[in-house]
C-alpha cells in the first residue's frame, strides 16, 4: 500500500513507474529477485575475470623485478592463493 495515494497492489511486469530515480533521474521501474540475481551474478563474474587478471600481472610483474634486483617478491598462481596470503596477513578476515 502506497500511503500517500491510497494504491494498494505491486505493478506486474516491470512497469515504469511515475517517479524518477534520484542516482539519474531516469524512469524508475521494479526488478525481479531472479532479475537482480542474474546481474549481481554477471557483476561477480566480471570482476573475478578482473581480479584474475591482476593476479596474472602482479605475478609476471614479481618474476620480472626478482630477475632483475634478486629479490624474493611472492608470485601468485590463482586468485585462491593471493586471497590466502591476505588472510594471512589480517587484510582479509
Amino acid at each position: 500500500m502506497i500511503a500517500a495515494t491510497a494504491e494498494v497492489g505491486v505493478k506486474v511486469g516491470g512497469e515504469e513507474l511515475d517517479e524518477c530515480c534520484p542516482n539519474d533521474d531516469g524512469p524508475m521501474r521494479r526488478i525481479t529477485w531472479k532479475e537482480q540475481a542474474i546481474e549481481s551474478g554477471a557483476s561477480a563474474h566480471e570482476l573475478m575475470l578482473a581480479l584474475s587478471e591482476s593476479v596474472k600481472l602482479q605475478s609476471l610483474y614479481a618474476l620480472l623485478l626478482n630477475m632483475h634486483d634478486g629479490g624474493e617478491r611472492l608470485q601468485f598462481s590463482c586468485v585462491a592463493e593471493w586471497i590466502e596470503r591476505l588472510k594471512k596477513v589480517g587484510i582479509v578476515r
